[in-house]
């Protein structure tokens, strides 16, 4: 029985280092990832504008390193691409886009509801952030406002 006994504990001590020595390696697989710079929808009325917001947080001296190109984007909410634009932004500088709630809605509805994304083709070298707001037209009061989801 000792022998067994023995025999069991090698293979649970085995078990064990195997375990902790591929812990740090294994990574979780998410089968459908979120794209980058995608921003929740929310709703959107014809007396509103939405207007999505990025900065180059590159902070150098010298601002004459090469821009980052950003690809905006406002979508319905049936994914239809309402505006797109692709600003190169230098150091520190922010660009933008609107789109107003009559845009969005094209007089389909009162109601409608948009969301955002924005993308740069090199994170690493191009650390952007993103904002999206909805405010009203009147007041230009802002309504909503969400953070950057992480580009």
């Amino acid at each position: 029985m000792t022998n067994k006994n023995s025999r069991f504990a090698l293979i649970a001590a085995l078990a064990v280092i195997g375990g902790i020595w591929t812990a740090g390696k294994l990574r979780a697989f998410n089968p459908q990832p979120d794209p980058p710079g995608k921003f929740a929808p929310f709703g959107i009325t014809a007396s509103e504008t939405a207007r999505l917001v990025a900065v180059n947080t590159t902070f150098f001296a010298d601002t004459s390193a090469k821009p980052c190109a950003v690809t905006l984007q406002i979508f319905d909410g049936a994914g239809n691409l309402l505006k797109r634009d692709v600003k190169l932004l230098r150091a520190r500088q922010t660009g933008f886009i609107d789109v107003t709630g009559t845009e969005a809605l094209m007089g389909r509805a009162m109601r409608g509801e948009i969301w955002a994304a924005a993308e740069t083709e090199d994170p690493k070298r191009c650390p952007v952030r993103a904002s999206f707001e909805l405010f009203d037209n009147a007041t230009q009061r802002t309504l909503i406002a969400i953070d950057d989801p992480g580009l």
